[in-house]
């Protein structure tokens, strides 16, 4: 588990100098894995900083499941969650009710631009350059998908105080962020290849795989955000692949939430222009905080 850079400054009253302070609340970080159409469920997870260490204090695999941990309903992960349209000012409600006081970073793995996307954007095009050859390329957005709906996200997220950051554009305050998991994963992961947990991809007998993979994500999430796997239940052992799509959501939301976590500390690099930009992890450094 990593601590947080930031801190804040006391001035001691025997010395008068000033001194480091870690303690109290710091960052809260909203993380989204937003479907690009509405009939697919979209991840959620909330995480908090206290005493300059985060923890996860809530994940779903659903817009619907998230805003009912707020209120008090706990999530059935044995049942397929339905795909809804997004409610900026109802998750943001929820989240604040979860987390105990505001959130400073929105994180969302869905295209985001201060222009209307109609193609692939610099941002797009930046990241398959530099991580392409690990095979993390970006899919390729149009006016359709996510079209309406990453608008949509945007254009609430301002109303509710969140400017969208890109690249040379870093709006103090609340802010929103778009990110993209796979090369984030390459990172927390220390991977050279995308990892194989998309269950899309995948074949029934390779069911083993993906959930493998899924277990190393969540195990390395628990390690930078304490708390991830007491709330994401174990795995199934067998069932359907289709049936693990619950958990990639979840871990996509995460992974969004801790790139979050990694911008508020000044560890990310953005890629693309002053339109469109796309934030990612910077590599560990030896003693681990990062590049």
């Amino acid at each position: 588990m990593k601590t947080s850079s930031r801190c804040c400054s006391v001035v001691n009253a025997d010395t008068g100098s000033e001194e480091e302070d870690n303690s109290g609340p710091q960052g809260v970080v909203l993380g989204i894995d937003a479907a690009w159409t509405e009939n697919q469920p979209s991840g959620v997870a909330l995480v908090r900083e206290t005493d300059a260490r985060w923890e996860c204090v809530a994940v779903a695999p659903s817009y619907a499941g998230f805003i009912g941990l707020a209120d008090g309903r706990p999530i059935d992960w044995s049942v397929k969650p339905r795909g809804t349209s997004p409610q900026p000012d109802v998750l943001i409600a929820a989240a604040r009710k979860l987390a105990g006081r505001d959130i400073d970073i929105i994180s969302a793995d869905i295209p985001l631009a201060t222009v209307p996307i109609t193609s692939r954007r610099e941002a797009d095009k930046a990241v398959s350059k530099i991580f392409g050859k690990n095979w993390c390329g970006t899919h390729s957005p149009n006016a359709d998908r996510p079209g309406l709906i990453g608008e949509a996200i945007r254009d609430a997220f301002k109303k509710l105080g969140y400017s969208l950051a890109t690249k040379g554009v870093t709006p103090h305050g609340k802010t929103l962020i778009e990110c993209y998991p796979h090369p984030a994963l390459l990172i927390l992961c220390n991977r050279d290849r995308r990892l194989s947990y998309k269950v899309d991809k995948y074949r029934l007998d390779q069911r083993s795989l993906v959930a493998d993979e899924l277990g190393i994500i969540i195990r390395r999430l628990d390690h930078e955000i304490p708390g991830t796997c007491m709330l994401i239940p174990a795995l199934p052992v067998d069932g359907p692949l289709a049936g693990l799509k619950r958990w990639e959501d979840a871990v996509d939301a995460l992974v969004a939430a801790w790139v979050g976590t990694r911008y508020l500390e000044s560890m990310t690099d953005s890629y693309g222009d002053a339109t469109a930009a796309i934030w990612i992890s910077r590599r560990w450094s030896h003693d681990g905080t990062g590049a």
